[in-house]
């Protein structure tokens, strides 16, 4: 009798279930860190928990009865235009029975006496059986906080933007002044020397002087067309004249003659006028990525194709080598010293562009920088 008894217990025990009573739901209501306002089936605010008040800065009895319409007077959107005009979250549930994606609104705050950034998303409730809602909830998120360091944030990224390109601007002004030290001091001054020795060598009609005066002669050559070459690698004239696809072109040619790869430029679309301090850093990057093809790739050819779109403008090197892994290499981290891709790419990045690097191992590599076209 006694173990019938025990195991009549136990099975009440199993079939009684845990459940939210009201006193549980109102609890959580109460104390919600999420704003939570109700609307009517005609879309007025029948309640509103603490946090919601304390986000839009009324009372469930200043917000009793009201409608989106009636708040949309303290209510702005994020580019600080005024909302009327917007069907609310909550109208929309109303009239469609779906919930809404997140919102950003901007709440004014009577007892701050300023506007709150919050997040506002709606969901219809049913009736069983019911096709149309006869309530709909919005549970309100206040993101002033995130706001503020995002608008903060994006305030440092323009500082930064308008700092990368200063420093641009200065270090194309220290290339043309170095291009021009070289020019017109160096490679006048081996030029002189070339012509005094020139008229040594009448002087020194000896077979025993001929030899030595004539290699001396070559090397005085060799080192006037470097400097020539270095002179144009720091601030090509054409980049300056002729524009960006000129320059690109150029220096297909000026690699083929150093290095032997051979370099085909490919639809290149006609571009909008850059800042000649944009063009440079493009044109640097280029040659940095045409070098390391020369020198890792393992491949005798490399393309260059130019394009614009809406937004950016985007130069591409490709070419059909061994590839690599972008993970493991130099070009995202510098290595061992060598900072020359790497530093074109941060200054991209400071100018708000990116490098975008495509490779395996075995299947060649593509190397794409990205400028936005409102640098120009």
């Amino acid at each position: 009798m006694n173990g019938t008894s025990c195991d009549i217990r136990k099975d009440r025990r199993v079939e009684k279930k845990p459940h939210l009573t009201d006193y549980h739901c109102r609890l959580l209501f109460e104390t919600m860190l999420q704003g939570v306002v109700y609307f009517d089936t005609e879309g007025k605010i029948f309640s509103a928990n603490p946090a919601a008040e304390q986000i839009l800065g009324k009372t469930s009895a200043e917000l009793h009865g009201k409608t989106p319409m009636d708040l949309e007077q303290d209510t702005i959107r994020e580019d600080g235009s005024l909302f009327p005009g917007t069907e609310h979250p909550a109208m929309m549930a109303l009239r469609t029975g779906q919930e809404q994606p997140v919102t950003v609104m901007g709440v004014y705050n009577p007892r701050d006496q300023l506007y709150r950034w919050v997040n506002i998303r709606a969901v219809p409730l049913f009736q069983p059986g019911e096709e149309k809602p006869d309530q709909v909830y919005t549970l309100c998120d206040d993101i002033t906080e995130r706001k503020e360091l995002e608008e903060e944030v994006h305030e440092n990224h323009q500082m930064i933007r308008s700092m990368a390109m200063k420093l641009a601007i200065a270090e194309e002004q220290e290339r043309c002044r170095i291009a021009g030290e070289l020019h017109d001091k160096v490679a006048q001054g081996l030029i002189l020397s070339k012509i005094k020795l020139g008229s040594l060598k009448t002087l020194l009609s000896s077979e025993t002087y001929e030899g030595p005066i004539e290699a001396i002669e070559n090397l005085i050559t060799q080192s006037i067309q470097d400097i020539r070459s270095l002179t144009f690698q720091l601030r090509p004239p054409i980049l300056a004249n002729a524009g960006l696809i000129a320059a690109l072109k150029w220096l297909a040619e000026e690699i083929r003659k150093d290095v032997g790869l051979l370099v085909e430029i490919r639809n290149c679309t006609e571009l909008s006028a850059l800042k000649y301090e944009i063009r440079s850093v493009i044109f640097q990057a280029v040659r940095e990525l045409l070098l390391n093809v020369s020198k890792h790739a393992g491949s005798t050819k490399a393309r260059i194709s130019i394009e614009q779109e809406a937004k950016n403008i985007i130069v591409t090197v490709e070419d059909d080598g061994i590839g690599f892994a972008p993970a493991l290499t130099g070009l995202i981290r510098p290595r061992n010293g060598g900072f020359g891709l790497f530093n074109a790419q941060q200054r991209i990045e400071h100018l708000g562009g990116r490098l975008v690097i495509k490779s395996l191992p075995g299947s060649g590599s593509r190397i794409s920088i990205i400028v936005p076209a409102d640098m120009a």
